[in-house]
C-alpha cells in the first residue's frame, strides 16, 4: 500500500468539512432523522447485495436508483440553505482566513446598527407586557420575506418599533425587519421551525423567530407577551431570558462574528 499523499489529505479534509456543515444545516431538524433512515436503507441494500438476495437486491436497487431525485425533493429547503451559505460572503462557512479579509464590512455594519434604540424597545414593550418579533438582517437578503408583509422604509426608532407592537396596532401581528438601521417591513409573516425538539411551551412566535434564523443569518429577537422573556435566535440556535446587559452583549457578539 502506497504513502498517502497531499492531495489524498486535502481530499479527506474538504469531504469531512463537506458533511460537517450538511450536519450543521440539519441538525435538530426532522431532515436528520430522514437523513439517518437512508443511511440505514443504504446499510441494508449493501448487506443484502453481499448476502445475494436477488429479488431483494432488485427491489432495493430500483429505490437506490431514484435516489438522488428523491434527496433533492426530501431536502429542497436543506439544500436551498447550503447553496445560499455558499454564495453569502460571510456566511456560517467562517474560515479565519475568510473573517480578515471581511473584517471591515462586518464592522461597517455593526457601526450603522443603532443598537440603543433596539435595546430600548424591547425594554419598554417587556415592561408592558406586549410580544414582539425583531429580525435584524446582516448579509443575506430578507426581501421575500418583506414582500410577506407591510413596507415601511423608516429610520430605526424605539418609538416606532413601540408603536408598531401594541395590541391595538394592526401591524402588531408579524415580523419587523431591520436593515441598515432602517425598519423596512412589519406585519412580516415568517416561515416555522420544524425543529421537533423544542420546548413544548414554545408559540407561534417563538418557533417563527427559530425558523428564520434557520434559513438566514439574521438575529432575531422574539418577545413573549405571557412571561416578558426576551429570546435571542441565530444559525438555528437560542438564548432565553436574556437581560438587557445580555441582549446587547449577544447583539455585538454575532455584528463582530
Amino acid at each position: 500500500m502506497g504513502a498517502i499523499t497531499w492531495v489524498q489529505i486535502l481530499d479527506i479534509l474538504l469531504v469531512s468539512l463537506l458533511i460537517y456543515q450538511i450536519y450543521r444545516l440539519i441538525r435538530g431538524t426532522s431532515s436528520q432523522s430522514i437523513l439517518i433512515g437512508i443511511f440505514v436503507i443504504y446499510l441494508i441494500w449493501k448487506v443484502v447485495h453481499w448476502l445475494n438476495l436477488t429479488l431483494l437486491t432488485e427491489i432495493m436497487s430500483r429505490f437506490i436508483d431514484i435516489g438522488f431525485l428523491a434527496l433533492v425533493i426530501i431536502f429542497q429547503t436543506e439544500i436551498r440553505r447550503f447553496l445560499l451559505v455558499l454564495g453569502t460572503p460571510g456566511s456560517r462557512i467562517n474560515f479565519r482566513w475568510l473573517r480578515k479579509i471581511l473584517a471591515k464590512k462586518s464592522e461597517d455594519i455593526h457601526e450603522m446598527m443603532d443598537y440603543d434604540q433596539i435595546l430600548l424597545a424591547c425594554e419598554r414593550l417587556q415592561r408592558q407586557r406586549n410580544g414582539a418579533l425583531i429580525v435584524i438582517g446582516r448579509k443575506n437578503v430578507l426581501s421575500p420575506y418583506i414582500q410577506t408583509g407591510i413596507s415601511i422604509d423608516a429610520h430605526l426608532s424605539a418609538l416606532l418599533i413601540e408603536c408598531i407592537f401594541q395590541k391595538t396596532s394592526p401591524l402588531h401581528d408579524g415580523a419587523v425587519i431591520i436593515e441598515k438601521n432602517k425598519i423596512t417591513a412589519a406585519r412580516v409573516i415568517l416561515p416555522v421551525s420544524e425543529n421537533p425538539r423544542l420546548p413544548a411551551n414554545f408559540g407561534l412566535r417563538h418557533r417563527a423567530a427559530i425558523g428564520i434564523s434557520e434559513r438566514t443569518d439574521a438575529i432575531v429577537i422574539a418577545l413573549s407577551e405571557e412571561t416578558g422573556q426576551i429570546m435571542v435566535c441565530h444559525d438555528g440556535q437560542y438564548r432565553c431570558d436574556l437581560s438587557k446587559p445580555e441582549l446587547s452583549k449577544e447583539l455585538h457578539k454575532y455584528f463582530l462574528f
